[in-house]
C-alpha cells in the first residue's frame, strides 16, 4: 500500500492526513496540534477562571495556581482559534500567581515556556511572565521575562529574555519592540540539547538565540506567573517582586524543546 500526505489548515491549526491509495483503508497522522495538547506538556493553564480570588487550574498536571492579592480576570483575550473565555491581568505591583514546587516541575534540561502576553507598562525592575526562582543561595532561576539593566544578560531599557541564572546568566534576550506594547504577543521560550542553546520566539517567529551549556535546572523555590515567588528555605532571597503589568494568557511548560515548526503551529493553534 502506498501513501500521499495532503497537509492543511483548519482554521489556523496545522493538520496532516495520510490518504490510502490502495485498499479501502485510511491512516491518520496525529496532527500537530494534538502533539503540542500532550507530548510532555507538564502543566497548562488557560485561566479561564472567573473569579480573581479562585485557584488557576492546571489542565494537565494538577499544579493549581494561588492568586496573590486576587489579579482579576478580564475578557481581554488574544485572538485564537480555541476556546479562550478569560485572562488574568496584573497590576505590576502586588499581583501574581504562585505554584508549588514538585518533582514532575523540578527538572534540569530541555524545556519550553510560553505565553500570550499583552503589556500595559514598562517599568524600572524586569517582568517576570513565567518562573521558577530564583535563589542567590543555592543559585538557580529559570524564566521568560521582560529584563532590565541588571535583572539579565542585556544593557537596554527594556527586552525579552527567556533562560537560566545559575550563578551567572545563560539566556536568549532580543529588544523589546515599541510596537509590542499594549498589544497581544505570544512569546516562547526554548531551550534544545540538540544544539545546546536557548531560543527565543515572538509570534512564531524566532528573534534571538544564545548558546548554552545550561538549560533548565531544579531551584529550591515555587513557580510563577505574573511575578517572583518569595523563596522557600533555604533558599534565598524571600521578597516578593518583578511584578508583571498587563494581561497573561494561556501559560504553558513542556519538559522538551518545541520545534521551530511547533512553536510556530503553537502561536496559530
Amino acid at each position: 500500500m502506498s501513501y500521499t500526505v495532503v497537509t492543511f489548515r483548519i482554521g489556523r491549526a496545522l493538520a496532516a492526513v495520510a490518504l490510502g491509495l490502495l485498499g479501502c483503508g485510511t491512516n491518520v497522522v496525529e496532527p500537530i496540534g494534538a502533539q503540542l495538547r500532550s507530548r510532555d506538556l507538564v502543566a497548562h493553564w488557560q485561566l479561564d477562571e472567573a473569579s480573581s480570588t479562585g485557584a488557576a487550574r492546571d489542565s494537565v498536571g494538577g499544579h493549581t495556581a494561588a492568586p496573590i492579592n486576587a489579579p482579576p480576570a478580564s475578557a481581554d483575550v488574544p485572538s485564537v482559534t480555541f476556546a479562550d473565555r478569560a485572562s488574568r491581568s496584573f497590576d505590576g505591583k502586588t499581583q501574581y500567581l504562585r505554584i508549588p514546587t514538585s518533582d514532575e516541575l523540578n527538572f534540569s534540561g530541555e524545556i519550553t515556556l510560553s505565553a500570550w502576553v499583552k503589556v500595559r507598562a514598562l517599568g524600572a525592575d524586569c517582568q517576570y511572565v513565567v518562573g521558577h526562582g530564583y535563589c542567590t543561595s543555592p543559585p538557580g532561576e529559570v524564566v521568560l521575562r521582560i529584563g532590565v539593566p541588571g535583572c539579565g544578560p542585556r544593557a537596554d531599557a527594556h527586552y525579552w529574555a527567556v533562560g537560566t541564572w545559575l550563578s551567572a546568566e545563560y539566556s536568549a534576550a532580543a529588544p523589546f519592540l515599541d510596537s509590542d506594547l499594549g498589544v497581544w504577543l505570544h512569546m516562547a521560550g526554548t531551550y534544545a540539547s540538540t544544539d545546546q542553546a536557548w531560543h527565543l520566539y515572538r509570534n512564531g517567529e524566532e528573534i534571538a538565540s544564545e548558546p548554552s551549556p545550561v538549560g533548565a535546572v531544579p531551584v529550591q523555590n515555587d513557580w510563577s506567573i505574573g511575578a517572583r515567588a518569595p523563596g522557600l528555605a533555604p533558599c534565598t532571597p524571600e521578597g516578593e517582586e518583578r511584578f508583571f503589568n498587563g494581561a497573561i494568557d494561556d501559560v504553558r511548560i513542556y519538559r522538551r524543546a518545541l520545534s521551530a515548526a511547533e512553536i510556530e503551529e503553537l502561536y496559530h493553534l
